[in-house]
Formats: structure tokens, C-alpha cells, sequence
């Protein structure tokens, strides 16, 4: 990373995190302690292993937030479930919490509604990024509609909101392990999908990674097109009608048999909401799909 690349995202995040320098942020992603000390905003360090935020101890982490009357949260969905059945079971509130942020992996159908009941007076913000392009794109739990809701619950994806401005979108024919381009813009475009289809999503911007230390690595993700770097992200997704991107998986995930093709994320994702399921899991097996759930206790 450059200054200028780190100056770029910075603008970038600015556009939605919504900090005041008098807020406390309890940060679990490194990068954004970078962000907040060039915004004058504190930190709070979680005092567990961020390797493994999904083993933290829900009662350590509450107490931390508790304690220093954090304002603002920033962690993964494993760590924020954890925090949010331990606060359920146990009957506490975050009532001085007005910003709660996830991201950096799959967020089940109940976690915004179960952040709100813990942090009643807190904005639940869902943040789709990579660590070569953060954010790409992001939407608040009131946002999503009804109709948005039911289609998640029935194998449509994970709604991730609008592309932040400054960050350009597209979904492309999904070439797994293939390197692509250069490209000039009309050769680029003949690869972009329409509205619904699904393929793999790239984007471009001033706070997109443009190369890595080790330049052999560009080919398998990055793209030339008239001179601007696209990112592949390795995600498979699409564009609703109303501009609106969807996740369906990670691109090497597709199932593909006589009938047609699948992404587990989709069928997972739909079952992490139903009662009685802890976890699904979508496996080819012998040319079959075989669906392993796990229940959760006696409610299955």
C-alpha cells in the first residue's frame, strides 16, 4: 500500500462510516484502527486473539464495550454472533452504541435483527468489501425491504446494498483461474452481464489495489483496460434492476450438473434462517447435491 492508496480509501470509507471525533470505536479490523487514528476518532483494542474472532468471549468483549462506553463497533459477523446470542441469553444492552459494522464474511439472515435488539439505538451497517478493495459496497438493515428479505430467505443471495461513489461495478463472465486482458473498453464490455445474470464481480476505483509486492500474483486477479486496473474480486454476484448488488458465493463454489447450475451460498444462506438450523452445508457427492444441515437442539 502507497499513502495515496491509503489516502484514497480513507476518503472512501469516510463516505460511510460517519465518525465524530468524540466517538469511542471498538475495532476488531486492523485496518480500520489505521483509519481512525488519521480521523482522530479512539480505538478500542478487543483483548482476544484476532486470528480467531469467532472463539472471543462474548462476556470479555461486552464487558470491554461496557466499560470504555464504546460508541461505535467494528467486527466480523463470527464474533458479532457470538456477542449478540451471549447478550440475549443474558438480558444486556448497549444503549450508548449508535454504530454497528460488519463485514469480511457471510452474515446470517438474524444477525442485523439480533445487533438491534442488543443495540437498540445503534445503525446496523453491513460493509461488502475485499482487502484489495474497501468498501465496494454497503447498506443499512432498514433498507432492506420486505421483498429484498424474502428473496434472501429463498436462495436469492445476500443483498450488499449500492457500490460506494468512486467505486465502479461490474459483474463478468466467471473465468475461474484464467487470466484475462489487457482490454480496450469495447473488448472489456463485450465480457460484462446483464442485469440478473450472475458471474464474478470487478471493480475499479483510486481505493482499489492496483498490484501486489510480488507482481506474479497480478495476473490471476487483476485486469488492464485502457490503462485502468480492474480488481477481481473471486466473488459471484449480480445487479438486481433497481442497481442493487447481490453475493451468491465465491466463484470456484459453483456446483455445475445436469441441472444447471448452483451456488451453495445461495441454498445455505436461505436455511441459516430457518428455526432449528444451526448450519447448512451444500456438498456434490457421487453427482449428487447433498444438503448436510446441523440442528440446533430440539427446536429442529
Amino acid at each position: 500500500r502507497t499513502h495515496g492508496f491509503l489516502r484514497q480509501q480513507m476518503r472512501a470509507l469516510s463516505q460511510i462510516a460517519g465518525t465524530k471525533p468524540a466517538d469511542i470505536d471498538f475495532v476488531a479490523m486492523p485496518m480500520f484502527v489505521l483509519f481512525n487514528l488519521a480521523s482522530g476518532v479512539s480505538s478500542i483494542i478487543p483483548a482476544c486473539d484476532m486470528k480467531n474472532p469467532g472463539s472471543a468471549s462474548p462476556r470479555i468483549v461486552f464487558e470491554q464495550l461496557r466499560s470504555e462506553r464504546a460508541s461505535r463497533m467494528v467486527a466480523s459477523p463470527a464474533l458479532m454472533e457470538n456477542l449478540g446470542r451471549s447478550c440475549l441469553k443474558h438480558d444486556l444492552k448497549l444503549p450508548e452504541m449508535r454504530c454497528v459494522s460488519t463485514g469480511g464474511g457471510p452474515i446470517s439472515p438474524d444477525l442485523p435483527g439480533m445487533l438491534r435488539q442488543v443495540a437498540p439505538q445503534a445503525t446496523v451497517r453491513m460493509v461488502y468489501g475485499s482487502t484489495e478493495a474497501e468498501p465496494i459496497a454497503c447498506i443499512d438493515d432498514r433498507e432492506i425491504s420486505v421483498t429484498a428479505a424474502k428473496k434472501m430467505r429463498s436462495g436469492g443471495g445476500l443483498l450488499v446494498g449500492n457500490p460506494v461513489t468512486g467505486c465502479t461495478v461490474r459483474v463478468i463472465r466467471s473465468q475461474p483461474g484464467a487470466s484475462l486482458g489487457p482490454f480496450d473498453e469495447d473488448s472489456f464490455s463485450s465480457l460484462v452481464l446483464p442485469v440478473g445474470e450472475i458471474g464474478e464481480i470487478a471493480v475499479a476505483g483510486n481505493h482499489v489495489l492496483a498490484g501486489y509486492a510480488d507482481a506474479s500474483s497480478n495476473a490471476a486477479t487483476k485486469i488492464e483496460v485502457d490503462g485502468q486496473t480492474w480488481h477481481r474480486t473471486g466473488d459471484a454476484g449480480y445487479f438486481d434492476s433497481a442497481g442493487s448488488l447481490w453475493l451468491v458465493g465465491r466463484c470456484t463454489a459453483a456446483i455445475s450438473d445436469i441441472r444447471g447450475v448452483v451456488y451453495p451460498f445461495q441454498v445455505e444462506y436461505a436455511l441459516a434462517g430457518v428455526t432449528g438450523v444451526r448450519r447448512a452445508a451444500l456438498v456434490p457427492r457421487g453427482g449428487k447435491r447433498v444438503l448436510v444441515l446441523e440442528p440446533a437442539g430440539r427446536e429442529f
